[in-house]
């Protein structure tokens, strides 16, 4: 095998309240009607974050491991740090073979690489840029960060931020470590991340500082195996990193338009119960739905071949989540009809430039990237009808179909029960199937009465008209 050193280059909520004390003083026709004619948002849209595989969202999550505790991870690839600045011996592991000479003690140095990091988000274009740069590198038979031939537009001399530019990522700062082993399918994903985190043999530990910058937030691997090539080589990886919140001068606008933090995580079965993904457990094709302060985001995702998702932290209106914001997520298996939500908060705080040659790194202050994972033995069944997933089909779930009647591209939490991504009178049938003429909860009351499903069916029918004369 063999490896270079990697180069771096609260209206939502107010608004049902509002519609449910509403519901409490007028009659539940004229209540229908008001929904009726509510504002409608716009619906999510899905966000191509680039469709890993299982063997690249393997690569993710090691990294994400070893960025949330990067002295642990070195203690568990028994990295031993024989410096003299070492003491006590095995306290700064994680900076075996790298020193900065603006520092007069290395423990200033080595500490800025302990300590946990924000996760990293996948990026549609560094996936891109990451598959197109091992793929060339496989056809064309040489193995560098800078491109020698292309096949896929990209000129002599390309280096890895200029493929990401290319493939669309808003900047350059980005960074980008490369391996490549013989033969085909031998080098596993522990085995990449080992060596690279290791990074023994090569001096300054450029590939392990490059997995543990805290100032990137995004990354893309391009992993191929196939047949030997003219040299032999099978496997090929391009691991790239980025982050829009920076710049590199003389590339990019000196004052970028996006700083952009991320929700990402995987959804796996948790087969051996250890709590950590592992190939085989994934599980694609979940729908990961997110609501903000003010409602549903401007992104919704998907799941992956391996698993794994990343939406921007944006409302609908394209504005970004503020640092304190509360995200509901909200995993939706549509083929087991099952579901699972938890709710994180967006966080923010230092990132660091580690390797400032001066004993007070540059710093900058940014919000973090949110992670969240979801266990798919976890799930609890979907109850037709029930858009908000408290349990109960009710009023409230009324007032969100009726608010989004006719919505193309919706979601369950818009009132799309069937998945066909339209809100209609199939999904206001399924809501009568399960509906609770019910006040209880926060506003207390008494009336708990379920009708039988011919009085259900009526209700239906006495509905039908508005809906059908809804524009």
């Amino acid at each position: 095998m063999r490896f270079p050193v990697g180069r771096q280059s609260n209206g939502g909520a107010i608004a049902t309240v509002r519609l449910r004390r509403a519901i409490r003083l007028i009659p539940w026709p004229a209540a229908l009607c008001c929904a009726l004619l509510a504002g409608r948002a716009p619906a999510a849209q899905p966000f191509d974050f680039g469709n890993p595989s299982v063997e690249e969202e393997w690569v993710r999550w090691l990294i994400n491991r070893a960025r949330l505790d990067p002295e642990a991870e070195a203690d568990r690839l028994g990295l031993k740090n024989k410096h003299r600045h070492d003491v006590p011996n095995g306290t700064y592991d994680v900076g075996e073979g790298i020193k900065l000479s603006g520092v007069t003690n290395q423990r200033t140095y080595w500490s800025r690489y302990q300590g946990p990091r924000q996760v990293l988000a996948w990026s549609g274009p560094l996936n891109a840029a990451s598959r197109n740069h091992s793929d060339d590198m496989y056809v064309f038979d040489f193995f560098d960060d800078y491109t020698v031939q292309s096949i896929h537009g990209y000129t002599f001399n390309s280096a890895s931020y200029d493929r990401a530019f290319a493939e669309g990522y808003p900047c350059h700062f980005v960074g980008e470590n490369i391996t490549s082993s013989k033969p085909a399918g031998a080098y596993s994903p522990e085995e990449v991340h080992e060596d690279l985190f290791k990074d023994i043999g090569y001096p300054g530990r450029g590939n392990r500082r490059n997995l543990l910058h805290s100032y990137w937030r995004e990354i893309g691997v391009g992993y191929i195996s196939r047949r030997p090539n003219a040299s032999g080589w099978t496997d090929f990886w391009t691991i790239k990193f980025g982050s829009d919140a920076f710049v590199a001068q003389g590339y990019d606008d000196p004052d970028p338009p996006v700083d952009t933090a991320y929700l990402t995580g995987v959804v796996f079965t948790d087969t051996n119960g250890d709590g950590q993904y592992q190939p085989g457990e994934q599980v694609p094709g979940v729908q990961v739905l997110a609501v903000g302060p003010t409602g549903p985001l401007k992104y919704y995702a998907l799941t992956a071949a391996g698993g794994g998702y990343s939406i921007p932290l944006l409302d609908a209106g394209g504005d970004d989540l503020l640092e304190g914001d509360s995200v509901r997520v909200v995993f939706i298996d549509q083929a087991r009809r099952a579901f699972q939500q938890t709710m994180r908060e967006v966080q923010a705080g230092l990132v660091v430039f580690e390797d400032t040659n001066a004993p007070t790194p540059l710093s900058f202050y940014q919000r973090f990237n949110i992670r969240a994972d979801a266990l798919a033995n976890e799930f609890v069944p979907l109850i037709d009808g029930d858009a908000n997933l408290d349990g109960v089909v009710d009023f409230t779930d009324l007032g969100i179909l009726t608010d989004n009647y006719r919505l193309t591209g919706a979601t369950w939490l818009e009132g799309d029960f069937n998945f066909d991504g339209l809100v209609g009178v199939a999904d206001l049938g399924a809501m009568a199937d399960n509906f609770s003429f019910t006040d209880g909860g926060e506003y207390g009351g008494g009336m708990s009465a379920v009708p039988e499903p011919t009085m259900m069916g009526l209700f239906v029918l006495a509905l039908l008209p508005a809906f059908l004369r809804r524009r």
